[in-house]
């Protein structure tokens, strides 16, 4: 297997973990607490997705919990279905204290087995998830290192 062959599999299958997995994705890292916003916001955990907040935005939006209802509840329902499904692929670090997370870097994967040959092959593939756009605003998200822990600091509402 090529080298980029190899990557790539790595990659898919450490992402399909993500998504297999249930609850939180491990938010040591920016990408992590950005997953898990989207997560507690599809089970309607509007409190304990405000808890992965920095307080400027917590105090911006003065009641955070119904700002991330209402945007929540601004969703289709069938994006509403797919939100809690999705896993951040990527963010782009400015400095070692912030990093941006593009709409286009959430998204989901998608999981299937095709015969080629008459042989089983598992096939993944990365779909760009329009609820985290609208979610965002199309804006994205920006998570902030303060005092050691990742906070989301701007995320479209």
């Amino acid at each position: 297997m090529s080298g980029i062959r190899m990557r790539r599999a790595a990659w898919l299958a450490a992402v399909a973990l993500a998504v297999a997995g249930c609850g939180d994705v491990p938010s040591g890292a920016a990408s992590g607490v950005a997953t898990n916003y989207f997560r507690r916001t599809a089970a309607r955990d509007f409190a304990g997705a405000c808890r992965l907040f920095s307080a400027d935005l917590r105090n911006r939006l003065g009641d955070c919990a119904g700002a991330v209802q209402r945007g929540y509840e601004e969703l289709p329902v069938g994006e509403q279905r797919t939100l809690g499904q999705v896993t951040v692929h990527s963010g782009r670090s400015h400095g070692s204290a912030e990093v941006r997370i593009a709409t286009r870097d959430v998204g989901t994967v998608d999981s299937v087995t095709v015969k080629v040959n008459g042989t089983p092959k598992p096939r993944s593939s990365w779909t760009m998830s329009f609820a985290a756009y609208h979610m965002t605003n199309g804006h994205g998200m920006v998570l902030d290192k303060i005092d050691g822990t990742w906070q989301i600091s701007a995320c479209g509402l």
